[in-house]
């Protein structure tokens, strides 16, 4: 087995680089709240970013369907 600060070390780097950042960006460690609110805001833009492409690929298909 490693020792303690080898633990700690694995673990710091197995967090995504975004919250990585923001720790060190911070000088403090986020709460598993704050991560959670992290993915929901992250997953929200992406599902809203997505529709929004598939909207416009339609609008777009129609327009320029003969």
């Amino acid at each position: 087995m490693g020792s303690l600060a080898e633990l700690h070390a694995l673990r710091n780097h197995s967090k995504p680089l975004g919250i990585r950042f923001l720790e060190y960006f911070k000088k403090r460690k986020l709460s598993y709240q704050t991560h959670q609110a992290i993915v929901l805001i992250v997953k929200f833009l992406t599902y809203m970013s997505y529709h929004a492409t598939r909207k416009m690929t339609s609008i777009v298909k129609s327009a320029l369907d003969p």
